[in-house]
């Protein structure tokens, strides 16, 4: 075990701590290119025996699995101390973050040398502290064949290939900077105020999706956000923005929200630089933290008596964004008296009501959401806003403010909520207007695609999808003359929905295949790429059916596509239409498939086949053959 770096122990420790890993998480925190990253695995994998563990690579995630449960008890507890000792401590975040900051700046610099005076004066600190430091920089560029070279009385520079200096310049200010700070102790109190060093978290922060936003922990943020209070005399209006949205809305649970909020109006300065939006998100922040945060009332009269101040101006600037842009209307009483007294719960949920899926940039969602997280009831509130603007013919004007507010909304929807958008858009399909469907469809962003597969409903739409939006379907197949996607919901397990729906959108819609062709089974290997023996395929109406059982869950996603490929295809699977079913076997998955085949063995066409084709036995003979 000598042919190991303390690196990989504190690795072990890591995946042991945390039982389950992202893999961007894992490289980032432990500053990993990724060259260190695969050679850091095949260590991994050779430590197995030694720690009585298997480690298991998912793709997206690492785990693990106890092999010897005595081996691993016995070396268990010392890995997770090594681990703690050396960067689960206050000071491990403060070298990660320093380590980084020297990294980019020998790189940026070139063959040009950087003292250490330097380094150690740009970011407030002594040369001795910064020794650990650059030790973790030296490490990281290691990992890119790249050297720091010592001058003496002159300072550090780097050297290496070129290439690899670009390649780790854009790791640091890609996927390690926004990470290095999720894994901050909850111990950790940053001392000194130190503006270059708040700048760096402040730009990396900057740089973060609400996805990102939610692999932090509360306590991560809380100190982050001190640290930029301590550090910085002004707080920057769109950082704050950005951090004040965290979708648990456990962020806002804390009384020290109300403080930074305080600072944050009394640096803003004059009326001319604020905007009516961040006014808009300040006062929806007011009365989350009124009604949440137990915020001591002298405290809270301040901050009222601040904003009292400006009443007037405020006021009128917060009423016109809400009744020319979001086209809902404020009264000053009731606005003022969120704002000054305390509201009594039902009119603060009242308000919220109103506020959920008009107020700038849907800032109420966390409150509503946490309450419900199968947003079963939003589909009707959805409608119900639909119907209530749009009762008359859309207005250029009125689309394009309420796709907007539609598209911020679904961008800012955390990971957890992402099967629950397939019921809000599903219900949404239900609007008799084509043009509200299709602009609000087309909100759904590319990013989301990996997951689900939403683009187009109803044989009426002629909405062309665009390259990237498109996952796994190579070529559109055109039943008719419109393309259709489709997503199958896991919960179809009763066979009338899953017939209805399928037939309904026209899968094997009898009218939509004018031609009969002859049904019968197809061998996994006649399609090079899909060897898996216990992939199984039918053919029905010309459309050939192919389930692939996959190694890890998934929901069961059904995909209508051409399939096209670089390799030779049998004459048998030219010009053929394929609809590719992958599934993870679960019980419902397996209700799922055991629906669909009855659903195929009961379509009018495949009846007449089976009428015609003898050979193909009866309904249950074949069932239970295929099965």
């Amino acid at each position: 075990m000598l042919n190991y770096r303390i690196r990989h122990y504190l690795e072990v420790a890591y995946i042991i701590k945390n039982e389950k890993v992202l893999i961007t998480e894992f490289q980032a925190y432990f500053m990993l290119s990724d060259y260190e990253l695969k050679n850091d695995w095949k260590k991994l994998k050779e430590m197995e025996n030694f720690f009585g563990v298997r480690f298991l690579d998912h793709g997206e995630s690492i785990t693990y699995k106890i092999l010897n449960q005595s081996i691993f008890n016995q070396k268990q507890q010392l890995c997770v101390e090594l681990y703690y000792r050396h960067y689960n401590n206050p000071q491990a975040a403060v070298h990660l973050i320093h380590s980084t900051v020297i990294s980019l700046m020998l790189l940026s610099s070139g063959r040009r040398e950087i003292s250490v005076d330097h380094i150690a004066a740009e970011l407030n600190y002594s040369k001795s502290s910064l020794r650990r430091s650059i030790k973790w920089a030296r490490d990281f560029l290691e990992g890119y064949n790249i050297k720091i070279q010592n001058v003496p009385r002159h300072g550090l520079y780097v050297t290496g290939n070129e290439f690899y200096q670009r390649l780790c310049l854009v790791a640091l200010t890609g996927f390690v900077n926004p990470r290095i700070l999720i894994g901050l102790n909850k111990d950790l109190i940053f001392n000194e105020a130190n503006p270059q060093l708040a700048a760096q978290i402040e730009k990396v922060m900057h740089q973060l999706s609400p996805q990102e936003v939610q692999l932090f922990s509360t306590n991560s943020l809380r100190i982050i956000k001190n640290y930029l209070i301590i550090s910085q005399n002004r707080i920057h209006r769109g950082f704050f923005m950005n951090l004040w949205e965290d979708p648990t809305l456990e962020v806002l649970k804390q009384t020290w929200e109300a403080a930074l909020a305080k600072k944050l109006f009394q640096e803003l300065g004059s009326l001319d630089e604020i905007t009516s939006e961040e006014i808009s998100a300040l006062a929806i922040l007011i009365l989350i933290l009124k009604e949440y945060v137990e915020v001591e009332e002298s405290g809270y009269e301040n901050f009222a008596l601040l904003f009292e101040n400006k009443t007037k101006e405020l006021t009128q600037k917060i009423q016109d964004f809400f009744e020319h842009t979001l086209h809902c209307s404020i009264k000053e009483p009731l606005f003022l008296d969120a704002l000054h007294n305390s509201v009594s719960k039902l009119v603060l949920r009242d308000h919220f009501e109103m506020l959920r899926f008009k107020a700038f940039n849907l800032s109420g969602r966390s409150f509503a959401m946490s309450k419900d997280p199968l947003l079963l009831e939003m589909k009707d509130e959805l409608l119900a806003l639909v119907k209530q603007e749009f009762q008359t013919e859309i207005r250029e004007s009125q689309m394009v403010e309420v796709m907007d507010i539609f598209q911020r909304y679904i961008q800012s929807l955390p990971l957890q909520f992402q099967r629950c958008q397939i019921k809000i858009i599903s219900s949404l399909s239900l609007v008799d207007n084509m043009l509200l469907r299709e602009n609000i469809i087309r909100c759904v962003p590319s990013s989301l695609y990996e997951s689900i597969q939403i683009i187009s409903r109803g044989s009426e739409t002629t909405m062309t999808p665009k390259e990237n939006e498109v996952y796994i379907v190579d070529q559109v197949l055109h039943l008719g003359n419109h393309p259709r996607f489709y997503v199958l919901d896991q919960h179809f397990d009763d066979i009338r929905n899953l017939s209805r729906f399928i037939l309904m959108n026209g899968h094997v819609s009898t009218s939509a295949i004018q031609s009969v062709q002859s049904c019968a089974f197809t061998t996994v290997s006649e399609i090079p790429e899909w060897g898996n023996a216990s992939s199984k395929s039918i053919i029905c109406n010309g459309i050939q059916f192919q389930l692939i059982p996959v190694e890890k869950p998934c929901n069961a996603e059904l995909f209508l596509c051409q399939y096209s490929s670089s390799q030779p295809l049998p004459d048998s699977l030219k010009s053929r239409s394929i609809v590719i079913i992958k599934y993870y076997p679960t019980q419902a998955n397996l209700r799922l498939i055991d629906s669909l085949l009855v659903l195929l063995a009961n379509d009018e066409l495949f009846y007449e086949d089976l009428r015609t084709n003898p050979d193909l036995g009866t309904l249950d003979s074949y069932l239970s053959h295929w099965l």
